[in-house]
């Protein structure tokens, strides 16, 4: 018998929550008018295992870029996940909203 342990597998990454039942929230964490800071909203996000979402709106005359972040059934499961966005550097500002109103 050997006492030498088997070396550890690759590294998994926790797959994004699935909401428990219909999506009916998710958070609004930033609005930018440059594409490319909202991609780099994105990535950060995708990075730290949320689903995002990139809705264009008309906002007094200009296109803005709204970046939502997961899809939570209950406000208690969008509160966790807006702990845990303003929990990352650089995020100061995670507002739940309804899904049904990301587009305004």
């Amino acid at each position: 018998m050997s006492d030498t342990a088997a070396p550890p597998g690759p590294a998994v990454e926790p797959e994004p929550a699935i909401p428990a039942g219909p999506a009916k929230y998710t958070l609004h964490v930033a609005s930018f008018t440059d594409a490319a800071r909202a991609d780099e909203e994105r990535k950060i996000l995708e990075k730290n295992g949320f689903s995002v979402r990139i809705v264009e709106v008309p906002i007094r005359g200009e296109q803005w870029l709204r970046v939502f972040a997961g899809a939570y059934a209950t406000m208690e499961e969008a509160d966790r996940a807006r702990l845990e966005i303003l929990g990352l550097k650089g995020h100061g500002y995670a507002r739940i909203v309804e899904m049904d109103r990301t587009d305004r």
